[in-house]
């Protein structure tokens, strides 16, 4: 798949999500859950990259941290980053993708915010190099992503099979914290939190808060299919 092919897609879901649904003010219950990790669980951030922003509800959550100076977001729609420029034009928003994010200087950000991003990636190994890369060492990613624990996965295939793998959602990956974890020590990052949001009961299998801090620089590419 071409990136503007997903481009066009994530157009295509902003534009109908904007014309469906009423814009959340700010951030939802559960990014608040996993950005209060951030604060609380690790080093004060200055410089925060938001990948996958979106029409900015998050950015807008970010810039109540007190440390916070500078925020970026980086959102494959131009449709989603033009709304995020108009309702927060504090940020620093750029039309680009997780697996290549060239406007962002190396070791340039104090952390990186991945809310419900890592799930719909083409390439993660190419994804996760960028975070590396352009995290400061010590540098924090703050992730919220799918939580295919047992009890999940009965409850899944048992009751929502076809809604959680619909061949046109946009979930191509499907994350365990072991399976988090072990992909994101294989890039150069440790886990410092993981827990669950309190979703187990709902139909779909997201749930997963994690805190990972960069202890070592590497890029990890795979091939993927």
């Amino acid at each position: 798949m071409t990136l503007s092919a997903i481009a066009d897609y994530y157009d295509r879901h902003w534009k109908r999500r904007m014309e469906k649904e009423p814009c959340r003010p700010d951030a939802s219950w559960r990014d608040q859950g996993v950005l209060r990790m951030l604060v609380e669980r690790a080093p004060p951030p200055a410089v925060v990259l938001d990948v996958g922003c979106g029409i900015g509800l998050t950015l807008q959550y970010l810039a109540t941290i007190p440390a916070v100076q500078r925020l970026i977001g980086v959102e494959p729609s131009p449709v989603a980053a033009e709304e995020a420029r108009r309702r927060f034009p504090q940020a620093e928003i750029h039309v680009g993708f997780a697996e290549a994010m060239d406007m962002i200087p190396t070791a340039s950000c104090d952390a990186v915010v991945a809310l419900a991003v890592l799930e719909h990636l083409y390439d993660t190994h190419r994804a996760l190099n960028e975070f590396n890369r352009v995290l400061k060492p010590g540098g924090s990613v703050a992730v919220y992503t799918t939580d295919f624990n047992l009890l999940k996965k009965v409850l899944v295939a048992l009751f929502a099979f076809e809604r959680c793998f619909d061949v046109g959602g946009g979930h191509i990956r499907f994350f365990t914290r072991s399976s988090l974890a072990a992909v994101m020590r294989e890039h150069g990052f440790e886990p410092v939190a993981m827990a669950w949001d309190g979703s187990y009961f709902g139909v779909m299998p997201t749930g997963q808060n994690a805190l990972f801090r960069k202890v070592r620089d590497v890029a990890v590419l795979r091939e993927t299919c």
